[in-house]
């Protein structure tokens, strides 16, 4: 049986992909403010916590505020959730648009992840989760994108039904990808779940291929409430 062109060109193809990653790599002194000021969590976590803002914004009649969405890339009156005891609001968990249906936080790691990794339409991109906002909009965007959920008992890679889908089970701890298999990997609300999380970073870089981990990595960790500002 032959080879399709598109098969015998692929390995080329993502030679040259991850070459191109490696000469336009982001280095630290030109990631966003205030990025550039971290030498790590620890010390982003610090200058978020200095931060005092003198009031919250003034809400529309309607309890939203107008501002442009990162994602629509257009004006929207965000969905602000207010609670009801008169604490203050969670920036960081609300101002949902009503277009893409995403929070401020999501919004802010994909608009960071398209930044820093400036990822292509057909690169090959893991999500660990599937049940998610993020999903669909990454899903719409990426054909070659891979997510999946934990389902206890059930073997690596293997499709479990729920919801009415199919969703793929992993353990990030032990994935069923092969070595440099992916070109990113994408982790929201999911590692502060691990007992063992350093052994999942060891399974991103090693799915991660040279362009996406070895030579310019990026993970985007925002799952843990610790490690992000207020």
């Amino acid at each position: 049986m032959g080879v399709s062109s598109t098969a015998f060109f692929e390995p080329i193809r993502r030679y040259c992909r991850n070459w191109q990653r490696k000469k336009n790599r982001v280095l630290p002194r030109q990631l966003p403010h205030p990025f550039i000021h971290a030498r790590d969590i620890d010390t982003l976590h610090e200058y978020f916590s200095g931060l005092i803002t003198s009031q919250d914004p003034e809400l529309n009649p309607t309890g939203t505020l107008t501002g442009k969405c990162y994602i629509c890339d257009k004006e929207v009156d965000f969905s602000v959730d207010s609670p009801a005891d008169g604490k203050p609001v969670n920036w960081r968990e609300t101002l949902s648009c009503p277009g893409c249906g995403l929070i401020n936080r999501w919004r802010s790691c994909l608009h960071l992840f398209d930044v820093v990794c400036k990822p292509a339409e057909n690169d090959r991109i893991y999500l660990t989760e599937r049940l998610s906002p993020v999903y669909e909009n990454l899903a719409a965007r990426y054909p070659s994108l891979f997510s999946s959920e934990y389902f206890p008992g059930a073997k690596p890679g293997e499709m479990v039904q729920t919801h009415g889908t199919e969703i793929r089970h992993e353990d990030v701890t032990r994935l069923s990808f092969a070595d440099t298999s992916m070109d990113s990997v994408l982790c929201f609300d999911v590692l502060e779940h691990v007992p063992d999380y350093k052994l999942a970073l060891k399974e991103f870089y090693r799915v991660l291929n040279c362009g996406g981990g070895r030579l310019s990595a990026f993970l985007l960790v925002f799952s843990n409430r610790q490690w992000c500002g207020p």
